[in-house]
């Protein structure tokens, strides 16, 4: 079964994934960390990625690094 999901303007949200776009990676000079830029669903996005978990889990969106 397909989910079509408003947030992402009609698309099946099984494809999504395959929109994903890196552009730039680009360490972080303050902080540990690299910020991401890209492109997903045709929308822009700038990430901030850890490569661990955050120390306080509240810090994060569900089980992810964000």
């Amino acid at each position: 079964m397909t989910t079509i999901d408003n947030a992402t303007n009609g698309m099946d949200t099984s494809d999504l994934l395959d929109t994903l776009q890196i552009n730039q990676i680009r360490p972080r000079d303050s902080a540990p960390g690299m910020w991401v830029t890209g492109t997903i669903g045709g929308h822009q996005f700038d990430a901030l990625v850890f490569s661990d978990h955050a120390e306080d889990p509240s810090y994060e969106l569900g089980d992810s690094r964000i």
